[in-house]
């Protein structure tokens, strides 16, 4: 309630996050502790569900999992609230494995040069992220198609284990 200033805005939020947690790779908890530190930065509840569902997206596609998500929404939370992102915040996108400065490049028409020498504001940073998530963008569904690779992973290794199983109750009937 104290992060977005009613408990009936609070409940709506967490109602709009839950679904979406339940169909992607991050659990429920971390997106809605993810949003939270967008929210006490002044951010509406809808502004701060676009730019964790870019940034997940994001980093459901470098393969990062919570951790990455938590590190990165810390990461935007500290970028808002200095103003401005340090060359140390914009090495925490890389670490992650998401490359700012190009998502940056192509939403300002900017050279990278061009950039690092640019102090790179937190509106800079989502709108490059939701850009890069949006249809066409680099990140595109980017929850929805780790998810699909996920159960295809978990659905191969089901079916090798199936076939071990019968393979081995075969050779077991047999020898008796």
């Amino acid at each position: 309630e104290t992060f977005i200033g009613s408990a009936e805005k609070a409940v709506d939020a967490i109602k709009k996050i839950k679904p979406e947690a339940l169909n992607y790779p991050f659990d429920t908890k971390e997106l809605v502790k993810a949003n939270q530190m967008l929210i006490v930065t002044g951010e509406s509840a809808d502004d701060t569900r676009k730019t964790i569902g870019a940034l997940a997206d994001a980093i459901a596609l470098t393969g990062g999992g919570n951790d990455e998500l938590s590190r990165m929404a810390s990461n935007l939370q500290q970028i808002k609230n200095v103003g401005k992102a340090s060359a140390q915040d914009i090495k925490q996108f890389g670490y992650a494995g998401i490359d700012i400065y190009g998502l940056l490049a192509k939403t300002t028409g900017k050279s990278v040069k061009e950039l690092k020498k640019m102090d790179i504001t937190y509106d800079d940073i989502t709108k490059a992220l939701q850009v890069a998530a949006s249809e066409g963008g680099k990140y595109y569904k980017g929850q929805e198609r780790m998810t699909q690779t996920l159960k295809t992973i978990k659905y191969s290794m089901l079916s090798q284990v199936v076939r071990i199983m019968l393979n081995f109750v075969s050779r077991t009937v047999f020898l008796w």
